[in-house]
């Protein structure tokens, strides 16, 4: 739950963080920082829809794992029976049909979070790259008090930034985590 606390403390420091160094851009580079501020959104609205199906399928991949644990206790219940009877592999296909589905979900929550992380990474370079092509194309004079400025700014917001996606998944996935204690308690017949 301390790994909870820090994600919860991120989400809400984080937008400071950003917010701020946000406006010092906007000190030194003026209104150029509005396209770094138009990646920064497209990557935010891109983490938000991977995270959400990622959290789905999360959803989704422990009710498989409960099915497969249920199908693998009743063949423990009744081990004794199946060894007299021979009927393992009748068992094992249905264990392994259980967990090929579980593992489904795995590889589509295993795509979402490689494409998150891959648009979490890449929107750092993107972000200041297209804020430096814009104060060019606006007819501003890059210096190099201007550029060293900007990166050192852009270098302290890149750690807000990055940590906000992940803050973010650790936090539904908690969520989930909770629910599923909190169904598992309030249940009136444990099976």
């Amino acid at each position: 739950m301390s790994s909870g606390g820090f994600e919860i403390t991120a989400v809400l420091i984080a937008p400071l963080q950003i917010i701020v160094g946000i406006f010092m851009m906007h000190h030194f580079i003026g209104i150029s920082f509005l396209s770094g501020i138009g990646v920064m959104l497209v990557t935010i609205f891109c983490t938000y829809l991977f995270q959400k199906r990622s959290y789905k399928f999360n959803e989704k991949i422990l009710k498989k794992k409960d099915e497969r644990m249920k199908v693998t206790q009743e063949m423990l219940d009744i081990i004794r029976y199946i060894k007299i009877n021979s009927i393992e592999k009748f068992f094992y296909r249905k264990i392994d049909e259980k967990r090929s589905d579980e593992v489904v979900f795995y590889q589509k929550k295993g795509l979402m979070d490689v494409l998150t992380i891959f648009v979490y990474w890449s929107a750092c370079p993107l972000i200041l790259s297209l804020t430096f092509i814009t104060y060019i194309l606006i007819g501003n004079e890059m210096s190099s008090e201007v550029a060293f400025t900007t990166i050192m700014i852009f270098t302290t917001l890149q750690y807000p930034i990055r940590l906000l996606p992940t803050s973010i998944s650790s936090l539904l996935q908690m969520v989930t985590s909770i629910k599923r204690i909190e169904n598992f308690l309030y249940a009136k017949e444990i099976h």
